[in-house]
């Protein structure tokens, strides 16, 4: 079935861009994007938290690579029920409240998970829940970036 979906990609045509990216060319567009550039540096720095230093921290509470597949899964079902709805609203509230809302619950997230490190529960729970907040974040983020394009 998936092969036979890909067929029509075959005649789709070929684009060429020519585009030259050089430190100066970064600058100006640096110069003209600060705010853009200064979010989506500090929201990268959210998702490599979430999806490299979280599960090697669980890894070395728990001492099993199974808690690890633990986190993995319950941040995805935290972040595919959320979707949907953060989804449904961002267009019709203002998507910088929604973002505004997941970063201050999200430094409150991982304020939890260093004052009580030793409770498991705990530390699930808060996965299930930074993965709903970060939906709250990157739902708005992305329908911004794409609205202002």
């Amino acid at each position: 079935m998936f092969l036979i979906s890909s067929i029509p990609l075959l005649w789709i045509p070929e684009l060429v861009t020519t585009s030259r990216l050089n430190f100066s060319t970064f600058i100006s567009l640096f110069r003209q994007f600060k705010r853009y550039t200064f979010v989506e540096f500090f929201e990268n720095i959210r998702e490599e938290l979430e999806a490299v230093v979280w599960p090697l921290f669980i890894f070395l509470v728990f001492q099993n690579a199974l808690s690890v597949g633990y986190v993995g899964t319950l941040a995805g079902i935290g972040s595919i029920i959320f979707t949907i709805f953060v989804g449904r609203y961002t267009d019709r509230i203002n998507s910088k409240i929604f973002m505004r809302i997941g970063a201050i619950l999200m430094v409150g997230i991982w304020l939890t998970r260093f004052m009580w490190p030793q409770i498991p529960l705990l530390l699930y729970v808060s996965t299930v829940v930074a993965g709903l907040l970060a939906c709250l974040i990157e739902v708005p983020f992305t329908s911004y970036i794409y609205n202002s394009a």
